[in-house]
């Protein structure tokens, strides 16, 4: 679990996260974050909280949109959005109901850097939870009536996004940021991308995006570190191995300057940004604490009380370090009524 900093980091941030749940609680308890091995040699980290009879899973899959290949942007969106929808011998509705008999919760998603796996299950039915989960991750089938199904909401997203203001503003400024690398492609695809997505796509996306040498897996709940360890062998069993992924920095900072992209609705957004600092550099945390003044604190920031709380030019404006795999960039945003934007 050593060769990647920034997303040991990240991985470590969402077990205290899904720990802090747990001890809402029980505040008096301390956050004890343990790292182990698994007895088959996988690397996770767990925290025990045996006063609430609950286990939480949490996997990252290292690479997400950025390993699409060129032309089938969106496919690892896709992909995700699959995982739930039937596998093995259950189909959509028959894995559902499976699901819902043992009162686990699965949740499946893709960004630039990952495809994200969270469950959540009752402590006396962790077995036929993870193993619904590991046929989930293993054997999912695609079949035509949920892929479908999942497309025609991909490209619904699709098509509201593009009258969205603040999407267009995002979509723009990454791909100006980053023109020659994935960064600079939407996470979701375009509509021509999704519609042309296969079956076999999706079957080749699989051994791609589930290895086992880039999963990372945290565990939170009642459940001590040797069944921990058993349920992390029993998820990874089925997976390829894989090979670590390379990190490709990126290039930063964007190209200076002002995009303008005219559209015929009530409010205009505006995304700003330049390069930002990575989590290894040693003036990283004096630039979380500048952020938190500048742009990040809400109402005590002194962009929240130039432009709302002094002139009134819109409801909410913030900035924030955003820490990419393979870039790391400042950002920030702002969306009010065309004719506040410019002096906003």
């Amino acid at each position: 679990m050593g060769e990647n900093r920034p997303m040991r980091i990240a991985a470590f941030l969402r077990i205290c996260l899904a720990g802090l749940s747990l001890l809402i609680a029980n505040p008096a308890a301390a956050l004890d974050v343990q790292e182990l091995r698994s007895p088959g040699g996988a690397g996770f980290w767990l925290v025990e909280e045996p006063s609430i009879p609950i286990v939480s899973v949490n996997i990252s899959f290292a690479g997400g949109a950025r390993l699409d290949p060129e032309g089938k942007e969106g496919l690892s969106n896709l992909f995700a959005g699959l995982l739930g929808e039937g596998a093995g011998d259950l189909d959509a509705i028959g894995f559902s109901e499976a699901r819902d008999a043992i009162s686990a919760r699965f949740g499946f998603g893709a960004n630039s850097d990952e495809v994200s796996v969270s469950a959540r299950m009752l402590s006396d039915a962790v077995e036929p939870s993870v193993d619904l989960l590991a046929l989930a991750l293993t054997a999912p089938r695609f079949d035509p009536e949920p892929l479908e199904r999942t497309r025609a909401q991909v490209l619904a997203g699709i098509a509201e996004s593009g009258e969205d203001p603040s999407a267009v503003a995002s979509r723009t400024w990454f791909s100006r940021a980053f023109p020659e690398h994935s960064y600079g492609r939407p996470n979701s695809g375009t509509a021509e991308s999704v519609a042309a997505l296969s079956r076999d796509d999706l079957l080749a996306a699989h051994s791609r995006l589930l290895t086992r040498a880039n999963a990372r897996i945290a565990i939170v709940g009642a459940i001590g570190a040797e069944s921990a360890g058993q349920i992390v062998d029993k998820l990874m069993a089925g997976l390829p191995e894989g090979e670590p992924l390379p990190a490709r920095r990126a290039d930063t900072p964007p190209p200076p300057g002002l995009t303008v992209v005219s559209r015929d609705v009530p409010q205009s957004a505006a995304i700003f940004g330049q390069a930002g600092l990575d989590f290894d550099d040693p003036d990283f945390m004096a630039a979380y604490v500048m952020n938190y003044v500048l742009g990040g604190g809400g109402f005590v920031s002194r962009l929240m009380t130039e432009v709302r709380e002094k002139r009134g030019l819109a409801y909410g404006v913030t900035s924030y370090l955003h820490n990419l795999d393979e870039a790391a960039i400042y950002l920030g945003r702002v969306q009010t009524e065309n004719a506040r934007i410019a002096e906003t």
